[in-house]
């Protein structure tokens, strides 16, 4: 069996053996799903051994409240060109010349 880099990389990590990765990881759900049930019971719609975390407060949240976004500019894109500008001024982005593999590349 041949590893992709990624691949190979992950089986370094302690974390990915067996079932850690389903215990050392949270499922953020709403509080109905978290209430609906434990782990594995016959009525449980949600399959998956991740414990489950409700979140609250969410609805109000907006890009103000995040730590470095307080700033809201202009954005415009031309239909024509698809130009992008932010408060007027262009903004591009270069093609890389790098992509690195991943199993999405193999057949």
């Amino acid at each position: 069996m041949q590893l992709t880099p990624t691949e190979r990389d992950r089986l370094l990590l302690f974390g990915a053996h067996g079932a850690a990765p389903a215990d050392l990881s949270v499922a953020f759900v709403s509080q109905a799903a978290a209430d609906s049930g434990s782990p594995g019971s016959p009525h449980d719609a949600m399959t998956t051994r991740r414990r489950r975390v409700a979140v609250r407060g969410t609805r109000g949240i907006g890009p103000a409240d995040l730590v470095h976004n307080a700033r809201l500019g202009q954005v415009e894109v031309d239909p024509r060109s698809g130009l992008v500008t932010l408060d007027g001024a262009p903004v591009r982005s270069e093609p890389t010349q790098h992509v690195p593999l991943s199993r999405l590349y193999f057949l």
